[in-house]
């Protein structure tokens, strides 16, 4: 008997289909997992498109915030006009914006609710009312049927003129010197609080202005020269700053005197509060462009008192103003125009009544006293001239010097006390000060400030300038501006 042959191909038959089945199962593994990735990354793709949707929500509130204030579109590209409605919260404002085509058959929304909106318009910034906010919901439509929503929401207010104690907005130069000595610190106003007093300091809302070195006060006063060219941006001098330095990286000069901390520096030159981002806004001055002159300063005694106390009149000078020895009392609201220079000596005053706002404008330079010791200056709700009068707000006086003059553009011989904030818009301005007056309130400079040598100033830093409304200073507009943004 002879054995039968062996036949393979059964074997490879089977082994050709095991390879193919396991091929096969991978092949589909693979298909199914790419399907899934693509499916997780489209997913992903529309979560961000339905966050970037919510963000354009947020721009499209601020849009309509700074050019529309009619609220009759949304944004510039848009023609959805918004909803009026008054909650007990605060009146709000919304819009629902859609027909977004997304690609590949998605489609997107967007539901935008500002609340409060008309705080920051209001004449009293002080009522206590609800924080104005964004509130941007997205929905991101899918084929399917399923949706994504995003809602990011921030509180908002005016860019902040006055960040600083004393800041100078030229990126490219200047710097501020203590030549001598002096005291800085912060406080936070607002002055009347319904009664003519300020509150107690229990309030964290309410501050009594401070006398040097002695509570209350805070650690808050940013001293800012943000200049790029090389040299010192800052000399402190023998100065004594509760608060901080900020540059732009150029060097703060400090002897063994100088003094900057916090309540819990250890030393009294605390390097960690030197900062590198020196924020210092530069918004344009202007002179109002339309205006009813109500009347002229003369040089003489006046007394300015407004027909209305919430209708601003303005005053004019045409070739300059000096008082020597004289007067002017302003009740009310009121904006005076000076084409030409601003002298003040022998005792030659403005004043501020009680519930009065003063803004001045400037073309030519200031000069506030003459010789060491003047008595004139600006009284600021107080006929005594002591800034720390229980109805003085810093707020209600703003002197502008929009002198394109080199040099000495501002200098301050005065021994009153300066409650107010002081801005000067020329790029080539200087301010002195030759004397040591108290300063309750805030200085901006495009160039450089000087506390002479000799001087001692003490400067109260007033936070609540950071919380102004809108247009609150006639002469300069600035944008709302986001806070934080949170996101669920």
């Amino acid at each position: 008997m002879r054995l039968r042959p062996k036949n393979d191909r059964g074997y490879l038959t089977l082994t050709a289909l095991c390879l193919t089945t396991i091929v096969g199962i991978s092949l589909a593994s693979y298909i199914s997992l790419s399907y899934q990735s693509y499916v997780f990354s489209f997913r992903l793709f529309q979560l961000a498109q339905c966050r970037q949707l919510a963000e354009t929500g947020l721009e499209e509130a601020l849009w309509a915030l700074n050019n529309n204030n009619s609220w009759s579109s949304a944004g510039p590209g848009s023609n959805v006009a918004w909803t009026t409605s008054s909650p007990p919260a605060g009146p709000t404002q919304t819009c629902t914006i859609t027909g977004y085509q997304l690609g590949e058959g998605v489609t997107g929304q967007v539901a935008i609710t500002v609340t409060n909106y008309n705080w920051q318009f209001a004449s009293n910034p002080t009522s206590p009312m609800q924080a104005p906010s964004i509130v941007a919901i997205a929905t991101v439509t899918l084929p399917t049927g399923g949706q994504f929503t995003k809602t990011l929401s921030a509180p908002f207010k005016p860019a902040t003129l006055f960040p600083n104690a004393a800041g100078i907005a030229n990126v490219n130069t200047g710097s501020i010197y203590f030549l001598t000595g002096g005291f800085a610190d912060s406080w936070k106003s607002d002055a009347k609080n319904g009664t003519g007093t300020f509150a107690p300091y229990s309030d964290p809302y309410f501050v009594h202005p401070p006398t040097a070195g002695a509570l209350p006060y805070t650690y808050a006063a940013t001293f800012a020269s943000p200049g790029s060219n090389p040299g010192t941006a800052m000399s402190l001098g023998a100065a004594t700053i509760y608060g901080y330095a900020a540059t732009f990286g150029s060097p703060v000069g400090a002897t063994g005197s100088s003094v900057l901390k916090g309540p819990s520096s250890a030393s009294n030159l605390d390097t960690t509060r030197v900062y590198l981002s020196a924020y210092v806004p530069n918004f344009p001055v202007a002179v109002p462009l339309s205006y009813t002159i109500s009347g002229y300063l003369t040089g003489g005694n006046q007394s300015i008192v407004t027909g209305s106390p919430t209708t601003t009149e303005y005053w004019v000078a045409s070739s300059g103003l000096t008082l020597n020895g004289a007067t002017i009392t302003v009740q009310g609201p009121v904006v005076m125009i000076v084409q030409g220079y601003l002298t003040l000596y022998n005792a030659g005053r403005i004043q501020l009544n009680s519930n009065s706002r003063l803004e001045i404008f400037v073309s030519g330079n200031v000069q506030v006293g003459l010789g060491v010791g003047s008595i004139a200056g600006f009284i600021n709700g107080s006929t005594t001239g002591t800034a720390n009068a229980a109805d003085n707000d810093p707020k209600n006086l703003a002197l502008y010097s929009t002198s394109t003059n080199f040099g000495r553009v501002f200098t301050y011989y005065s021994s009153l006390d300066f409650c107010g904030v002081i801005y000067s818009a020329s790029r080539n301005s200087r301010l002195f000060f030759e004397s040591s007056p108290n300063i309750y309130g805030a200085i901006m400079a495009n160039f450089d400030i000087y506390f002479d040598t000799g001087t001692n100033p003490q400067i109260h830093y007033d936070q609540a300038l950071q919380d102004l409304p809108v247009n609150w200073f006639k002469g300069i507009t600035t944008p709302f501006v986001l806070l934080q943004i949170t996101e669920s």
